[in-house]
């Protein structure tokens, strides 16, 4: 006879499960995941990095409309806390090809006191400042 073994669900538990799949580009079953993840989680600090992975695994999609419009949700309650969000939204912004808002976020990351992607920040504020003729013009 099968013994079961019953398993609770938490939001660590589907994490791991969101993590795999997302490994495995399977972007689908990982935003299934993390958003029972996210159901499930009572820390605020777990839900802003889930809903940051999620926000990743829309840009891997190329959804980077959807990405933007989950790290603005969540920018509203957490840039003081999570200073990072500036960075990522500067990325989805650049890949939305919204450069202005893109250099903005980017800059008010580099001010911040996170250091957590400095050199990534750097380097896209560098790009967006070598190509700002051919994206727009700074007043």
């Amino acid at each position: 006879m099968t013994k079961i073994i019953p398993i609770l669900p938490s939001a660590d538990l589907y994490i791991d499960r969101a993590l795999k799949a997302f490994e495995q580009n399977n972007y689908d079953k990982a935003i299934r995941y993390f958003r029972l993840a996210l159901s499930l989680s009572q820390k605020s600090s777990e839900q802003v990095y889930l809903m940051t992975q999620l926000a990743v695994v829309y840009e891997c999609q190329g959804n980077f409309g959807q990405a933007v419009q989950l790290l603005e949700q969540l920018s509203q309650q957490t840039f003081r806390r999570s200073p990072e969000l500036w960075y990522f939204l500067a990325e989805a912004y650049a890949k939305c090809q919204n450069y202005r808002a893109s250099l903005f976020y980017i800059k008010q990351y580099l001010h911040s006191s996170n250091r957590d992607y400095i050199e990534e920040a750097k380097e896209l504020k560098q790009q967006l400042q070598q190509n700002k003729g051919n994206y727009f013009t700074i007043d």
